[in-house]
């Protein structure tokens, strides 16, 4: 048999809507609480451009900021029915998935690096190649007698 809910009295109705408004304040502040992070955090790495042991140090910072929120009051938070684990598990398909730090592999990072270091080297041959063509050419004619007349000049 199906059952027939009651009408909801005024009051239950106005205590709804209240919490209703309360859940989208908190979010619009949440909202903009993160924003203010991603501006912070960007502010802070930014200047570090080019700074792989500055920009390593913040990676290592959020990475274990992740850790300690995952660990902690995430998992206090987790839901302890079906209704909610299923809200949530459906908020993170719809959102994206699950929020994962990912890490560059080593050998991505050796790639990355042994091609930097290949235009590197590329670049100072080129230059090597400009700062020897740039450079007068002596003779070879002139060598030799150079080296008679130095030869016949340390002669007795």
């Amino acid at each position: 048999m199906n059952e027939v809910s009651e009408p909801k009295t005024v009051q239950e109705r106005v205590q709804e809507t209240a919490e209703t408004e309360t859940t989208a304040l908190a979010r619009a502040k949440l909202e903009t609480d993160l924003e203010s992070i991603a501006t912070s955090v960007w502010t802070v790495v930014q200047p570090q451009q080019g700074q792989s042991m500055a920009l390593l140090a913040v990676l290592r910072l959020l990475e274990r900021l992740h850790q300690e929120i995952r660990d902690g009051l995430f998992q206090e938070s987790l839901p302890e029915n079906r209704q909610a684990l299923y809200a949530l598990l459906r908020d993170i398909e719809q959102q994206g998935g699950w929020p994962y730090i990912h890490r560059m592999k080593l050998q991505a990072f050796l790639t990355s690096f042994l091609s930097e270091v290949v235009e590197l080297a590329e670049a100072s041959t080129e230059t090597l190649t400009e700062a020897a063509d740039r450079t007068p050419q002596s003779e070879p004619e002139s060598e030799a007698a150079d080296s008679q007349a130095v030869t016949s000049e340390q002669s007795p």
